[in-house]
């Protein structure tokens, strides 16, 4: 079949704008190239180690400054990233002394999570960390008869119900939250005997501690018994940054039941 006149010009416009893209997508990362970058939050630090070429050279971590003032701007940094938890003070003198301070939102939902990677990116110049179209996180809780009911455990009795991004992460893994109520609920020993989840992911911290007392309470051994599923807690707390290795995490011991 012979291409018309007007199919010819959309492909040259086609490749035009393609072009186009590519020199915009290649004068950014250009343009960030080599940029000295502060980071104010812990989970910050490893985003950046995973994203940034030769990052000991060019990335401070918060172990490196602890937030002292002095400290980071010795390193004379292009961008400080910050989250709405970072102390304002140092913020403000910070941009006091021309510094750019780029503040990334602390994502609790998918439309969240997305906004925070294209705010990274735009401000970094580098490649997003994971793909926001959530396309990898395929179903991990196959259902059988029905969805299998999934509960959080953190210390203190906290877990993750309705409304967070913990709850919609187990939406596209295909199964049930059984937290009741919506947000950061506390639960107690006998409502998690009473809800008997198909799956108890415990998040556990290195070493004992009071705050994970929860875990030994008599009525839990058996729900302790049954599938349980861990996760570190260095690694649950950076969720919205980590969330490929929080799934991997689960996806293998699930897979070893």
């Amino acid at each position: 079949m012979t291409s018309s006149p007007n199919s010819s010009r959309l492909k040259t416009r086609s490749a035009g704008l393609c072009l186009g893209v590519f020199f915009i997508l290649l004068q950014t990362a250009t343009a960030h190239a080599g940029q000295r970058i502060v980071s104010l939050n812990m989970c910050f630090d490893q985003l950046l180690e995973d994203t940034v070429p030769d990052a000991a050279e060019h990335v401070l971590r918060t172990d490196q400054h602890a937030g002292n003032l002095e400290r980071i701007l010795r390193w004379q940094p292009d961008l400080v990233l910050a989250n709405p938890f970072s102390n304002p003070f140092l913020l403000d003198a910070l941009r006091r002394h021309s510094v750019t301070v780029t503040t990334l939102p602390e994502p609790d939902s998918w439309s969240q999570l997305v906004e925070f990677y294209q705010r990274y990116s735009e401000a970094t110049g580098y490649a997003q960390h994971i793909d926001v179209t959530m396309e990898w996180a395929q179903p991990l809780f196959l259902p059988e008869a029905e969805r299998k009911r999934v509960l959080l455990l953190q210390a203190n009795h906290y877990s993750f119900a309705a409304d967070t991004l913990w709850d919609q992460l187990l939406t596209r893994l295909g199964a049930v939250n059984a937290a009741p109520g919506s947000g950061l609920v506390t639960l107690l020993p006998e409502q998690i005997v009473r809800l008997d989840p198909d799956y108890l992911v415990v998040v556990q911290g290195e070493g004992f501690a009071l705050a994970s007392r929860n875990l030994l309470h008599g009525a839990l051994t058996p729900l302790l018994t049954e599938p349980q599923l861990t996760l570190p807690a260095e690694l649950f707390g950076c969720m919205a940054q980590q969330l490929p290795a929080v799934v991997e995490a689960l996806r293998t011991q699930v897979d070893a039941l």
